[in-house]
């Protein structure tokens, strides 16, 4: 560089992509870092060493949080393992703890979808029916498949569906009423499965008890099913069998199933029972209009009008729920993935269709891409629906509420959604793009035609994301008031987000722990994590007081034990409390024996923290002179890191300490507020400076001032 330029790093883009290296405009590179790991950004500029993670608990194998908050107002932590869970509370003790036989397996875990509403969650995956855990009462827990309402004839309210496959065969039952009936497709449809299913014939319930083969049941009526009658008419010319018709003086409304002869038409009433006069009469059909001149009893004839129990083994179970509206919603059918299923308004068990009365259930289907599935629903001021061909909404508002007759999918864009969940933020709705890795955001526009639209949140650090696994809002937390959006990498990483309102450039940094993040939730102001270490999992918290991961307060004489420790080697940090200041020095690496004692400490009574290093790196993109070409040998002639409350760190391997004059080099070194002075040696072309703690100590650093010439 032919001039000395002075450059003030500020990180609010935290770690860039690497292909930014070669921009040459100041923006790109000086707001942002080469390297920010294990560090997270903060609201008032510059970085700080990431919160070490507090031991809590052993889990009993793979976990998924289930944050949960009762009517009553207390919040409970709920931990799915494989086949059990469990229940925490505020105080990080266990209310309950189910050991076994609940559907979930350890394959489940990634992919199930949870909302709660009232005292209950429920739990969904493709993998088994529905279940619903409620919290009956403070320490009380009881677990169930979803059940609906059962009317008083015996009858559910569940969600029946006709699927387009099955749309041209005809089903005859031998009878309209008692057990032991016989059912008779025209067509192959049946299978074993459906033993103990239940359909709708029209809309009156049988319930199929044996199987036979793929045209023949034997079901029980558990509704009387409709009569079908033989009606002679002046003439037959003009019905055809499947029209709806109805009777001119009761209309009564019925399906043409046969045309007997030329004077003879044989109807299976729907929604009556009545028998239609003979005096001043029609059967009035689509085409054709006739007298009636008698009516007689039939055998049953084929109903076209038909529809299967939607959630069965047969068929498969949801793999979506939420809820919205007071509405209890299922989605991602196995056999009907685009079509959406929702409750009857505020009683979320019932999912009669009735007659599409603003309160009755709703089922409705996007239907506008061949293949499409809807993978979630989020619920806010209006419904939102990620499936794999792009976003949806519904137009609710003032003037059209989530009712069966305005529901309407309208499209956003054609970003699909991935498996992995999204969350909501007063922005709108994060999720994960399915065909490029990519955070995006779904945001109101205010307008009235086009309500919604998309945004990339991770343009600036694609390489940071991969496989993302999970999401979490960290809308402020005890950390402080800075929001943050964690992603979960398949690799067992996490990747940080800063999230700050009306920020067009949103910083990121990686997070690295000694195993892999497996998932994280924000619950009573904390921030947890489950995490696999070796072979075991393990509940733990972020928490600020600590330096260490898996970390465990001790206190001891020369030696300190726990068992967890056995033949593992532990970091120990000395804790002490100078002046009013929570003063903190590493001692090192130690190696525990098989009983788990650290031996070789000071002989006096201390208190310590034990656990698992990490490395924090801040490493700052080379200094570029935008008139100069890239590979101009560079000397950093005055580095300034400006430090809040920090202890020892190393600047390109050459270390920093916090001791001044006159301090007392025997005690815990003070946290200086102070702008530290680094050296940096040498003249090179990719001259950069680089920020590191290999040993544990807080650091927090709000910007750096180089003068490179």
């Amino acid at each position: 560089m032919a001039k000395r330029v002075r450059i003030h790093y500020a990180f609010s883009a935290g770690e860039a992509d690497p292909q930014y290296e070669r921009r040459n405009d100041w923006e790109a590179w000086i707001n942002s870092l080469k390297s920010a790991r294990n560090c997270r950004l903060l609201n008032g500029g510059g970085l700080k060493r990431r919160p070490g993670l507090a031991k809590v608990a052993t889990l009993a194998g793979r976990g998924r949080f289930v944050p949960f908050t009762a009517v009553d107002g207390s919040k409970r932590l709920v931990i799915l393992e494989p086949a059990r869970y469990r229940v925490m509370k505020t105080d990080e003790t266990f209310e309950t703890t189910v050991t076994s036989g609940m559907p979930w397996a350890v394959g489940d875990l990634d992919s199930l979808q949870a909302d709660s509403e009232n005292n209950d969650i429920t739990v969904a995956s493709r993998s088994f029916f529905p279940k619903v855990l409620t919290r009956a009462s403070a320490g009380t827990w009881s677990e169930a498949d979803l059940a609906f309402a059962e009317r008083g004839d015996t009858s559910k309210a569940q969600p029946y569906y006709r699927f387009p496959e099955t749309k041209d065969i005809a089903i005859t039952p031998s009878a309209t009423s008692g057990a032991g009936i016989t059912l008779a497709a025209s067509a192959a449809v049946f299978d074993a499965d459906h033993v103990g299913t239940r359909w709708l014939l029209y809309d009156r319930e049988v319930s199929i008890t044996a199987y036979t083969n793929a045209t023949t049941v034997t079901a029980t009526v558990i509704q009387t099913l409709y009569p079908t009658l033989e009606i002679t008419v002046g003439s037959s010319t003009g019905f055809a069998v499947g029209d709806q018709v109805s009777t001119s003086v009761e209309e009564i409304d019925g399906e043409v199933v046969e045309v007997t002869s030329a004077t003879v038409v044989k109807v299976t009433t729907i929604g009556s029972f009545s028998t239609p006069t003979t005096t001043s009469n029609n059967l009035v059909g689509p085409n054709a209009s006739s007298a009636i001149s008698a009516v007689v009893g039939a055998s049953p004839g084929p109903v076209g009008q038909w529809k299967e129990q939607m959630i069965s083994v047969h068929r498969g179970y949801p793999g979506g729920t939420c809820y919205h509206r007071g509405r209890r919603c299922l989605f991602n059918f196995p056999a009907a993935p685009d079509v959406f299923e929702a409750s009857a308004q505020d009683v979320t068990d019932d999912f009669d269709l009735g007659t599409a009365l603003d309160s009755d259930a709703i089922e409705a289907k996007i239907g506008d891409a061949i293949g499409q599935t809807i993978r979630h629903a989020v619920s806010t001021e209006q419904l939102i629906l990620l499936t794999d061909v792009g976003p949806y909404y519904v137009g609710e508002g003032p003037g059209t509420p989530f009712t069966p007759t305005t529901v309407d999918f309208l499209d956003i864009g054609p970003e699909p959604s991935a498996d992995c969940n999204p969350v909501k933020s007063s922005e709108g709705v994060i999720y994960v793009d399915r065909e490029v890795t990519r955070l995006m955001v779904l945001a109101p526009t205010g307008n009235v035609r086009r309500s919604w639209e998309t945004g990339d949140l991770s343009d600036l650090a694609p390489h940071l994301l991969s496989g993302i696994t999970r999401l979490c809002l960290i809308d402020g937390c005890e950390w402080g008031s800075e929001r943050y959006v964690v992603a979960i990498n398949s690799a067992g990483n996490l990747s940080l987000m800063h999230y700050r309102r009306g920020q067009e450039v949103l910083g990121w940094a990686p997070w690295e722990t000694d195993g892999d993040f497996i998932d994280i939730c924000k619950f009573n102001n904390k921030i947890y994590v489950i995490v696999l270490r070796g072979s075991t999992y393990y509940l733990e918290r972020f928490d600020e007081d600590r330096l260490l991961d898996d970390s465990v307060l001790a206190s001891g004489t020369s030696s300190i034990t726990n068992s967890h420790w056995a033949s593992a080697t532990r970091e120990v940090v000395w804790r002490k409390t100078v002046s009013g200041e929570a003063r903190r020095a590493s001692l090192g690496n130690f190696t525990a024996d098989g009983s788990g004692v650290i031996s070789g400490l000071e002989a006096e009574a201390r208190d310590y923290e034990v656990g698992r290093s990490f490395t924090l790196t801040a490493q700052l993109w080379p200094p570029v002179d935008p008139d100069r070409p890239f590979n101009s040998p560079t000397r950093l002639s005055r580095v300034i890191v400006d430090l809040v409350a920090s202890g020892h760190f190393t600047a390109n391997n050459s270390p920093v300490t916090p001791y001044d004059y006159g301090d007392d080099q025997e005690e815990l070194p003070p946290l200086r507020t102070r702008q530290a002075r680094v050296a940096v040696l040498g003249v090179r072309w990719d001259q950069t400076l680089t920020l590191q703690q290999v040993v544990a100590a807080p650091l927090q650093i709000r910007m750096i001032v180089v003068e490179a010439g």
